[in-house]
């Protein structure tokens, strides 16, 4: 495990460089995208990266306190499953509960993940930027397509 300090440096480099390899990207239409902090525009419903000893993720993760909301949104997340599935380069894992580490908050889902990548090996890191991009960019497909479906639950 690596000191406090060299971790928290490590993890700036990481999303540092994800960035600078993000910046000259442009959306489906030609707009600039703020990649690392990219809007759902979707009330609790995060998009999230995660790069860990356990792999390296991008999460969709629908956060509303009330249960039976949070399925309606994950009931239509499986319905477009099919075509979702087919913007993305990776399997995609649904996953109708999911409890968040860090806040402890319960969520659903949707994730597409690669647990052969480390955050502690060197040699991985090209390989989470360029898993990060690919799907960074297959997300901005789909939701640029599905996004108003989403939006149209929320009313």
């Amino acid at each position: 495990m690596l000191p406090k300090e060299e971790l928290k440096k490590r993890r700036t480099d990481f999303w540092t460089l994800l960035d600078s390899e993000m910046t000259p990207v442009r959306g489906v239409h030609g707009n600039k995208v703020s990649w690392l902090s990219y809007k759902s525009c979707v009330k609790e419903l995060y998009i999230r990266m995660e790069f860990d000893g356990k792999g390296c993720r991008l999460c969709l993760d629908l956060q509303h306190k009330d249960t039976s909301i949070r399925a309606l949104f994950f009931e239509q997340f499986l319905e477009l499953k099919t075509v979702m599935q087919s913007s993305f380069s990776t399997p995609l894992t649904f996953l109708d509960e999911y409890k968040i580490e860090a806040s402890g908050i319960f969520s659903a889902r949707v994730m597409s993940e690669d647990t052969q990548i480390n955050f502690f090996r060197d040699e991985d890191i090209p390989k989470a930027i360029e898993f990060l991009k690919t799907q960074l960019i297959s997300l901005d497909e789909f939701w640029t397509e599905f996004k108003d479906i989403f939006i149209g639950l929320q009313k």
